[in-house]
């Protein structure tokens, strides 16, 4: 993610900071129902049905060759059995495939099917153009760069363990 440079010049207003956070907590509903739900409604139709915890590891699973499901399961911040659960969905839905390790005969791995791969690369082309069209409704990269300085230093404020 490219870090954009944040002025310090002045203290936020209160009210715009429960404004912010009001937005924020919506937010997460919007984004587990609409950003994901219908987004994959829109992608999928009523035929199948993924849930948002299944995407996450088809998301997961597409940035590397293939995973265990223990490391699925620490990635997402899921139980392994959870993992295990939504693996096996996966595959059954012919969207994921497990197979043993070369190197550890005891350990399986999972991958993505090319089905798999197709799928999360849909989702991604929707999401980016809803958020596109969203842009062009904040009126241009300035608002933009503010709005992702904005989330990038909530994100570090929200993960960054503190010392006081």
């Amino acid at each position: 993610m490219p870090q954009v440079e944040v002025k310090r010049d002045t203290a936020p207003d209160s009210r715009l900071v429960l404004a912010l956070d009001a937005a924020l907590t919506s937010l997460a509903g919007v984004v587990e129902t609409v950003y994901v739900n219908h987004l994959l409604e829109g992608v999928l139709g009523d035929a199948e049905e993924i849930t948002a915890a299944q995407l996450r590891t088809l998301a997961q699973l597409a940035s590397v060759e293939s995973l265990t499901v223990g490391s699925i399961a620490s990635g997402l911040k899921i139980s392994y059995p959870a993992a295990s659960k939504a693996v096996d969905r996966l595959v059954e839905r012919g969207l994921a495939a497990r197979h043993r390790d070369n190197s550890d005969a005891r350990s399986i791995r999972v991958n993505l099917t090319e089905r798999g791969r197709e799928l999360v690369g849909r989702v991604a082309t929707e999401r980016r153009e809803k958020l596109r069209r969203a842009l062009e409704r904040l009126g241009g990269d300035k608002p933009a760069q503010a709005l992702l300085a904005l989330l990038e230093a909530f994100i570090s404020e929200s993960t960054t363990a503190r010392d006081d």
